[in-house]
C-alpha cells in the first residue's frame, strides 16, 4: 500500500530502534490500528512493515477528517523521539501538503478547518515555527535548504545531520570561488641600478621597436650620474625625442 504525502513527512525507524518496534509487535500483536486516507496509509507505516514480515494480518481505520497532514502530525510529532533539526525540516515540508489540502478544501466548497497553528499569518517560516512549537531561527535555516539544497533537509528529516550544519554547507556551497588575479607582465624591474625588461611572448613590431628603445633609456639612466631632464638636455633633437618616448612609454606600461 502506498504511503500518503503527510506521512512521508516522517522518517521511518531504522537499525535498532526498528529491531526493537518489531519484536514489540511479535510479542504483543497490534495494538494499534493503521490509518488510511485516499486509500493510502496515513499512519503506521512501520506498523505495516512489522506486520507484513511477521505474517500478521493489519487492522485499518480510515481517516474521516479533511486535514490529513495536521491528523499524522499530532500523531507523529509528539510521541516519536525527533530533534528539534528534525521537526524544523518537517514543518518546512509540511507547508506545501498543507497548502494542497487547503486548495482540496476550497474546490470541494468546505470551510477550512485547519487548527489555527498551522494556517496562521505571515511570513511561512513563522508559520511553520507554530506548527510544531519550535523556534522560528531553526526554521528559516530549514527554509533555505528546501528553497536551494532540498537533499541536505532530506538528511536533516532522516537524523543525518543537524539542521545548522546543513545549512552551513549550503551557504559554503553558493559561495562563488574565489578568482585568482591574473598576474601582470613585468614590464620592468630594477636591480642595483640597473633596468632590465622580460618581454611577452608575442609582440608585434611596434611593441618590439618601442621595448628595445626603452631597455636602451632605462639602461642609460640607471648608469647616469645626473638626472634624467639634465642628461636629455645635453641629448641631439632627435635621441631626445626618442629618450621621451621611450620613458613615456615606461610610465604608461607600468600602470
Amino acid at each position: 500500500m502506498k504511503s500518503h504525502p503527510a506521512a512521508n513527512l516522517f522518517p521511518l525507524l531504522t537499525g535498532k530502534e526498528y529491531k526493537t518496534f518489531k519484536a514489540d509487535i511479535a510479542e504483543n500483536g497490534l495494538l494499534e490500528s493503521i490509518w488510511t486516507c485516499d486509500e493510502m496509509i496515513l499512519d503506521g507505516r512501520n506498523r505495516y512493515r512489522a506486520c507484513g514480515e511477521l505474517g500478521i494480518d493489519p487492522k485499518f481505520k480510515k481517516y474521516k477528517g479533511s486535514v490529513p497532514t495536521a491528523f499524522a502530525w499530532s500523531m507523529n510529532g509528539q510521541r516519536r523521539q525527533l530533534t528539534k533539526s528534525q521537526l524544523a525540516a518537517i514543518a518546512v515540508k509540511m507547508l506545501p501538503v498543507l497548502q494542497k489540502e487547503a486548495e482540496k478544501r476550497m474546490l470541494a466548497g468546505k470551510s477550512d478547518p485547519t487548527p489555527k497553528s498551522a494556517e496562521g499569518g505571515g511570513e511561512a517560516t513563522k508559520q511553520a515555527a507554530n506548527i510544531v512549537g519550535i523556534g522560528n531561527s531553526v526554521v528559516k535555516q530549514a527554509k533555505h535548504l528546501q528553497d536551494n539544497n532540498p537533499k541536505l533537509l532530506d538528511e536533516v528529516v532522516a537524523g543525518e545531520i543537524s539542521v545548522n550544519e546543513a545549512y552551513k554547507k549550503s551557504k559554503a556551497a553558493q559561495k562563488p570561488k574565489k578568482r585568482k588575479k591574473a598576474e601582470r607582465p613585468n614590464t620592468a624591474s630594477r636591480s642595483n641600478g640597473k633596468a632590465s625588461y622580460n618581454p611577452s611572448t608575442e609582440e608585434t613590431e611596434d611593441e618590439q621597436k618601442h621595448r628595445l628603445e626603452l631597455s636602451q633609456a632605462c639602461h642609460v639612466l640607471g648608469r647616469a650620474k645626473i638626472s634624467k631632464d639634465q642628461l636629455i638636455k645635453r641629448m641631439a633633437p632627435q635621441i631626445r625625442a626618442r629618450l621621451q618616448k621611450a620613458i613615456f612609454n615606461l610610465h604608461r606600461w607600468s600602470q
